[in-house]
């Protein structure tokens, strides 16, 4: 069985050297990476990933987070971490990589920053930010930025510098020819 550190930062069952859906021992409050299978402490749940101001799509919510979660497990260029305490889920965090000219090379970006309203304030957004910096520089990138609202103050403590505005549209998700 393998034990996971405190920051590890795996990307899937080859990578941590188990079957798809293997039990494994799971240290107390552990951040590691999103594998597929059934639910288990280390799949994300919709409830915990899922906002419930999401404008609603064609698909049933179910059938779009299935869909989102399999394929970020398979990325190359994407990082779903979760932190959780033996059987219970306490956060995630979702990052990506890609490239630029602005920077000569890849950055990281942090899309979502999730941590359960309980377990706030106990380190655990620290913890998944470490790690994703840490899955980043193992990357190659040469930053790694995000947009916030109303979490500012916990960035700043973290060492991140506010850089831009943000903007946003959102898509009705219509093709065209």
């Amino acid at each position: 069985m393998r034990q996971f550190s405190r920051f590890a930062c795996h990307l899937g069952p080859a990578q941590l050297g188990v079957s798809p859906g293997a039990p494994e021992m799971m240290p107390r409050r552990a951040i590691h990476g999103a594998r597929s299978g059934p639910p288990t402490p280390v799949t994300p749940t919709r409830s915990l990933t899922s906002p419930p101001s999401w404008p609603s799509r064609s698909r049933s919510p179910a059938t779009s987070f299935h869909l989102s979660y399999q394929a970020l497990l398979t990325a190359d260029d994407a990082v779903l971490l979760l932190a959780v305490d033996g059987q219970e889920r306490l956060g995630y965090l979702l990052g990506f990589q890609h490239l630029t000219f602005y920077a000569n090379g890849p950055v990281a970006w942090v899309e979502e920053v999730a941590v359960h309203r309980p377990y706030r304030g106990r380190g655990i957004g620290r913890d998944l930010m470490r790690a994703s910096e840490q899955w980043a520089g193992r990357q190659g990138c040469a930053l790694i930025a995000l947009a916030t609202r109303r979490a500012a103050p916990f960035y700043r403590a973290l060492g991140y510098e506010e850089s831009a505005v943000y903007f946003r549209k959102m898509l009705d998700n219509q093709t065209t020819e």
